[in-house]
């Protein structure tokens, strides 16, 4: 008890949302710094929601949860109580099918991920996953391209072309996405950031270490320098 109040108190630091989580129910509130009708509409439809209900003001959702966790605190809580704070073959590929789903529900409001932040990952019930921060959305044109007409953050998981935009307004294509999907599960499976280096020995190694796994080709198809061969397939 004492080790999950404390991680509820660590939620309330972070810049864009807070979670709630009363200790004598299973109610957890998320709430947003900024009201955002799409982004919580979005998390409300996730098949793991369990009696979701955004306010009328859609700055909070309410929803069914045992325990609830950032990712770092879960990989924390991981190291703890297993020796190592990778996260495991099983729980990774939980994480990829999360995440994916919340961003084909926002492409459904006419929104997309640009990037993803470890800090934002909510863990409910230590398997379901969610991003509880909406300022790694951007809208969509009619053709699928990320639109950025504001200035925006760039962290450890953007693209090679977010990198590389230095104007405003710029566009880039959706499937930018995947590879933000990709390296923070990377990250998060091996402890190691990714790069698209060809001569990386250690990225090589990892790689070696799932050869032909599913995990193996949903790094490569996502990974792959051109944007438009992308793909979110994990089979």
């Amino acid at each position: 008890m004492l080790l999950l109040i404390k991680y509820n108190l660590m939620y309330s630091q972070n810049r864009h949302f807070h979670i709630e989580k009363n200790e004598t129910s299973s109610s957890v509130s998320l709430h947003l710094k900024t009201p955002n009708v799409a982004f919580l509409k979005s998390i409300a439809k996730l098949d793991f929601m369990y009696h979701a209900f955004c306010d009328t003001s859609f700055s909070k959702i309410q929803f069914l949860g045992s325990n609830v966790f950032s990712l770092p605190q879960f990989m924390e809580k991981i190291l703890l109580d297993k020796g190592t704070n990778k996260l495991s073959y099983n729980t990774i590929s939980r994480l990829i099918q999360c995440i994916a789903q919340q961003q084909i529900l926002l492409e459904e409001h006419g929104y997309s991920f640009f990037s993803l932040s470890l800090d934002d990952i909510i863990v409910i019930d230590e398997w379901n996953f969610f991003s509880g921060n909406p300022n790694l959305c951007r809208p969509l044109s009619s053709n699928k391209m990320i639109l950025f007409t504001s200035p925006f953050e760039r962290n450890n998981f953007v693209s090679p072309e977010i990198i590389e935009i230095n104007k405003l307004p710029s566009s880039v294509s959706i499937k930018t996405f995947y590879y933000s999907l990709a390296s923070m599960a990377f990250f998060c499976f091996f402890r190691k950031q990714y790069n698209c280096s060809d001569n990386d020995v250690e990225i090589y190694s990892c790689f070696q270490s799932i050869l032909n796994t599913k995990l193996y080709w949903f790094f490569k198809r996502a990974f792959e320098k051109d944007v438009n061969k992308r793909s979110l397939i994990y089979i």
